[in-house]
């Protein structure tokens, strides 16, 4: 992946997907592009806070996750609320768009036969990889969500 004529990060296409060392390698690959959440908004949603740890943890400021990686809520699993605002049913997948509580559009990669309609309000969770970025866009691998909120 090249910006201006330098090199960003070489790889395979599923290692730039699942590993990108920075925001713009993040947000090139993959349909629909990474959906990017500032960490303050994660601060404290839905009245419980998703915490990170991790060594670089303090560093996030910017967290990534891909479509495939939102899903509805299982009981007691940290979530934030989200409006459906647009349904796009493609056949083997339905993209669904939401607006959260805080303001951000999202969209995730739903299985079809997943229930949402628009204008329902869903308790989603990350069920997938997610992704950590420092003020400078770059990805911090030292970091995880806690599970245990």
């Amino acid at each position: 992946v090249l910006r201006d004529g330098l090199v960003e990060q070489t790889g395979t296409p599923m290692d730039l997907y699942e590993n990108p060392q920075n925001i713009l390698v993040a947000g090139f690959i993959g349909s629909p592009r990474m959906n990017f959440i500032n960490v303050s908004d994660l601060i404290d949603v839905g009245g419980q806070s998703l915490k990170m740890i991790g060594p670089d943890a303090e560093q996030v400021v910017t967290v990534g996750v891909r479509s495939d990686a939102l899903a509805p809520a299982r009981a007691n699993q940290p979530s934030f609320l989200a409006k459906v605002t647009v349904i796009e049913r493609l056949g083997d997948a339905d993209y669904v768009y939401f607006l959260t509580d805080w303001g951000k559009e999202l969209v995730a990669r739903f299985a079809p036969g997943v229930t949402a309609e628009i204008g329902a309000t869903i308790d989603l969770a990350f069920v997938g990889k997610v992704h950590f970025f420092n003020v400078n866009g770059n990805a911090l691998s030292n970091v995880q969500l806690d599970e245990k909120n």
